[in-house]
């Protein structure tokens, strides 16, 4: 068995869970049809040269759900064939890192539109020898070993709606025990929304979307992190409050519209 380093499925579930971010994050974001090709100015300088050649997307036969999905690229003159999506680290192309998020048909198969894309596929593009996000900055937000429980990742199918569409999931959900998972800052971070009250400046334009189950917190990249269907919170814990990273914010349980499943809905957002 090939087991993956820590630090890389740390990574993992942060790419997961951020597939719009990228204010203040060492990669940039470009949104591509197929056919472009565009020179991308990287977070440390540099330039690469990326073309979407083509996007693969297959389908099953009973939901239509779309079960795999990959892209065709040249990077830097280095031709590549990238998964999109579900537990797909970056790759190392053309002296650059890449990974594709999602592609148009996800989007326009989904009942939510989770990812704003604007063309046919996004991609994520880091320096060659960048670290995918700052060392130190974040922790696994439940105090368990990792996949000690079922997990449900970003894009997978979850079920067909009525008027046709699929539910694809967005963020990363972590099983857990009810009332026996202590839930974690991830990053150093201030609460912004804790229950159904939303500190000032965060009622509208922000991805907050309160509910009595829910925290956010938001830390000093921009990032918002959603913590869902929490048993309690913290006793003392106050709007405005500034958290450190690894802190215990609550207890995993299953509230709210956790369809019965005892588990963290973890997911990361920018305005």
């Amino acid at each position: 068995m090939k087991y993956v380093p820590l630090r890389k499925l740390t990574v993992t579930l942060i790419l997961a869970c951020s597939q719009g971010v990228h204010a203040g994050g060492l990669f940039v974001t470009v949104d591509l049809a197929k056919g472009e090709a565009v020179d991308v100015n990287l977070t440390d300088g540099s330039t690469a040269s990326v073309e979407l050649i083509d996007v693969e997307e297959s389908r099953g036969n009973v939901w239509h759900e779309v079960n795999r999905a990959a892209v065709v690229l040249k990077v830097n003159g280095v031709e590549v064939t990238i998964e999109s999506g579900m537990y797909r680290l970056p790759q190392t192309v053309g002296g650059v890192q890449v990974d594709c998020p999602v592609t148009r048909a996800v989007q326009d198969h989904s009942h939510i539109d989770w990812w704003t894309l604007e063309k046919d596929a996004r991609l994520r593009i880091w320096p060659g020898d960048s670290p995918w996000i700052t060392d130190g900055t974040f922790v696994y937000p439940v105090r368990q070993e990792w996949f000690a429980s079922q997990t449900w990742f970003t894009n997978e199918p979850v079920s067909v709606r009525p008027d046709g569409k699929l539910y694809y999931h967005s963020g990363l959900d972590i099983g857990g025990a009810e009332g026996l998972v202590d839930v974690l800052a991830a990053t150093d971070a201030r609460i912004v929304s804790l229950g159904t009250d939303v500190l000032p400046g965060h009622e509208t334009g922000s991805p907050v979307e309160p509910r009595y189950d829910v925290i956010y917190l938001l830390d000093e990249r921009g990032w918002y992190y959603r913590y869902s269907h929490l048993q309690s919170f913290v006793e003392g814990l106050k709007l405005g409050d500034r958290v450190a990273m690894g802190q215990q914010i609550g207890t995993l349980g299953k509230e709210g519209a956790s369809g019965g499943w005892s588990h963290l809905h973890f997911e990361i957002k920018s305005r």
